[in-house]
């Protein structure tokens, strides 16, 4: 038995030019005004999906409870460099409450959870978070509640003067009273004064149950406010709900919220923008349709990249085969012409790919620096509130795998193809034919002829430079696999022979043009079984580009 070496045990590189041709220019992602999505697209997911950000491959845990569920994480990050990530669950049994896990390391690692805020006879649910100036932390959410004497909702804020490990009550925003309420409570600053935006579906201010406001109050001298329209769902005739919003780059700030005045969709998102935070009377517009009817999009979340451009996430049912909030899963696109007229976004990603008949959704975005951070409550692979990270610029993607389900964590080829002529092999897709060994899910390849047999990906767009590639990998301890890279008319060729065991491979020193790539990973003639997990390209840096 050959034991496999760290490094290329057969280096057969081959940077193969022919006639000089030039570097191949990376695709660029289409705009929609408004995105309505189309027959042929389909679920994907790859880094290089939005221009200018790079998603890390990995799927990071926040909290996933021993019983009950977890929805609508919202994250914060303090000036002390703290991320909380604060959700409503009904862990404990009976009325669902406020929980907070904190992490220290960038969201790597979290806490174990602690609750924020419960009360008695009352459910809270839909958290906020914020800074004030003095380091102290504002949460606001919602408690509501059947009781004898009809029905009690009201917004409420709690306090924390120690980072989040105690809170104590602070005010009480707005309640009402009877038929409808009020929900979804969103922090942000406009100018140096502290606002609340929130919807209200109280017959007390609408018409009929199927029309909502977005109200905001402002907190003046320690009290809130009298309640501002931001969008009128009376007027607009919709039921406006879930309301997000933040100051652009240019001193204006853009709301985002569902709406259902776009006939055949229950939800679709809107996008309105005022120059002061104050005076909301331009109007919305669509930034985001379905394509299937009966299909829906909402829960919109926006922040405002360093960059300027807008980050927009929601979550739809559009492609799932199913309807509702139990099919949906997250989206992410970003603004290409951001607050204009005729402001258009990028085709969406998938930051959670879900199996059929799982979802991703209630999602938030949060931004630290050059990274940007997605946090979804799903309940795939099991209940729980998830993280995923990208990276907004080319030195901040130095490290990220750019290969999309390497670790083949949906126990399927998503990303993957898997060519040989007849298709006499045999792929080990699927729970209980996968070799799980603690901390990895490896894809196992039957050759069952003579021939070579090869898993293939493309890479819809690299940056010239140099990368690493690396892998688990097991084999015969005889056979070699090779690693060949391709860009138009230019190759990378590498092989290897791996040994018996599953083992650690790593291929340094490939130099790489920009532009889109195919990589391909052949399985030699007469190796008839490769177990693959772990795959990871990723890019070094701009030393060595061609």
């Amino acid at each position: 038995m050959r034991p496999l070496k760290p490094l290329a045990l057969a280096l057969l590189l081959a940077l193969v030019p022919s006639g000089g041709a030039p570097a191949l220019a990376q695709p660029s992602s289409p705009s929609f005004e408004p995105i309505r999505m189309t027959a042929n697209m389909s679920i994907q997911e790859h880094g290089g999906m939005i221009p200018g950000l790079y998603w890390e491959d990995r799927i990071i845990p926040v909290y996933e409870p021993a019983s009950g569920g977890v929805w609508y994480p919202r994250l914060l990050f303090t000036r002390k460099g703290t991320l909380l990530c604060a959700f409503d669950s009904n862990e404990d049994g009976g009325r669902s409450r406020i929980k907070l896990v904190t992490s220290l390391d960038e969201g790597l690692v979290f806490s174990e959870s602690r609750t924020a805020a419960a009360l008695e006879g009352l459910d809270c649910a839909n958290p906020a978070l914020v800074e004030l100036a003095d380091g102290s932390l504002l949460l606001a959410y919602r408690a509501n509640a059947m009781r004898e004497d009809g029905y009690y909702s009201s917004i409420r804020a709690s306090v924390s003067h120690d980072g989040g490990a105690t809170w104590e009550g602070h005010s009480l925003i707005a309640e009402e009273f009877g038929r409808g309420g009020v929900y979804e409570p969103h922090f942000g600053f406009i100018g140096e004064r502290l606002a609340v935006f929130y919807a209200n579906d109280s017959l007390n201010v609408v018409e009929e149950g199927s029309q909502q406001l977005i109200l905001f109050k402002l907190l003046e001298n320690g009290a809130w406010g009298e309640a501002l329209i931001a969008s009128d769902g009376v007027k607009n005739r919709s039921r406006d709900g879930m309301p997000v919003w933040t100051k652009m780059a240019d001193g204006r700030y853009a709301l985002v919220i569902e709406a259902t005045n776009v006939p055949g969709h229950p939800f679709v998102i809107q996008m309105t923008i005022s120059p002061d935070g104050l005076n909301w009377n331009e109007g919305n517009r669509d930034i985001y349709i379905p394509y299937m009817q009966g299909k829906k999009a909402g829960a919109p979340y926006i922040l405002t990249l360093p960059d300027g451009r807008l980050a927009v996430a929601f979550q739809t049912d559009d492609e799932a085969a199913r309807t509702g909030d139990g099919a949906s899963y997250m989206k992410v696109m970003v603004s290409t012409d951001p607050g204009k007229e005729g402001a258009s976004f990028s085709e969406p990603f998938i930051p959670f790919l879900m199996p059929e008949g799982h979802c991703a959704n209630w999602n938030a975005l949060q931004v630290q620096g050059e990274v940007l951070y997605a946090v979804t409550s799903a309940n795939y692979p099991r209940s729980g509130v998830y993280l995923r990270r990208a990276y907004l610029t080319p030195r901040a993607r130095q490290g990220v795998n750019l290969l999309t389900n390497g670790d083949f964590r949906l126990r399927n080829n998503q990303g993957w193809s898997i060519i040989q002529s007849g298709r006499t092999y045999h792929a080990a897709f699927g729970a209980k034919r996968f070799e799980v060994d603690g901390d990895y899910t490896a894809l196992t390849l039957l050759n069952l002829k003579p021939g070579p047999l090869e898993l293939r990906q493309e890479i819809p767009g690299l940056m010239a430079g140099a990368y690493r590639f690396s892998l688990r990998v097991k084999g015969d301890g005889e056979k070699a696999i090779t690693l060949r890279i391709e860009q138009g008319d230019q190759s990378a060729e590498f092989s290897f022979v791996p040994g018996q065991e599953m083992k650690d491979a790593e291929i340094t020193g490939i130099s790489l043009r920009s532009g889109p790539a195919r990589l391909r990973l052949i399985q030699a003639e007469g190796l008839r079984k490769m177990s693959v997990t772990n795959l990871k390209l990723e890019w070094l840096g701009e030393e060595g580009a061609q």
